[in-house]
């Protein structure tokens, strides 16, 4: 893939499923990031924010839905074959509003994002 410019879609999600045992993490969920872009992942407890990242970085595969990587379907198979395909995410730790104590992620007051970087011509897939 050449270099994507400022704007490109670069990682883009359609249609994402991922249940767990009687629970439904996502349902048809879309997503886009496009060159230049950072997104935070907000919301409440039980939301899918965690599960969405996982799905995005390989941790938990996807039950439903296409996952596009510079235009290529992807299926990562492992948090490591995300990273050679240049999806990572990072999380942000917050601190705790009462206190001195730390939250982690998937808690109260954190925060995650996730990046997708120009997959290099050396990219696994």
């Amino acid at each position: 893939m050449a270099d994507a410019s400022i704007g490109s879609v670069i990682l883009e999600a359609r249609g994402l499923t991922r249940a767990f045992t009687g629970v439904v993490a996502l349902r048809d969920v879309d997503f886009t990031l496009r060159a230049g872009e950072v997104h935070a992942v907000m919301g409440q407890n039980g939301a899918g924010k965690s599960t969405l990242v996982k799905v995005l970085t390989g941790v938990y595969p996807a039950d439903g839905g296409e996952l596009r990587l510079g235009g290529e379907v992807v299926r990562p198979s492992s948090p490591l074959a995300a990273q050679r395909l240049g999806c990572r995410a990072v999380i942000v730790m917050q601190p705790a509003e009462h206190g001195d104590r730390r939250d982690r992620a998937g808690e109260p007051g954190s925060d995650a994002c996730c990046a997708a970087q120009r997959p290099s011509a050396r990219a696994v897939r």
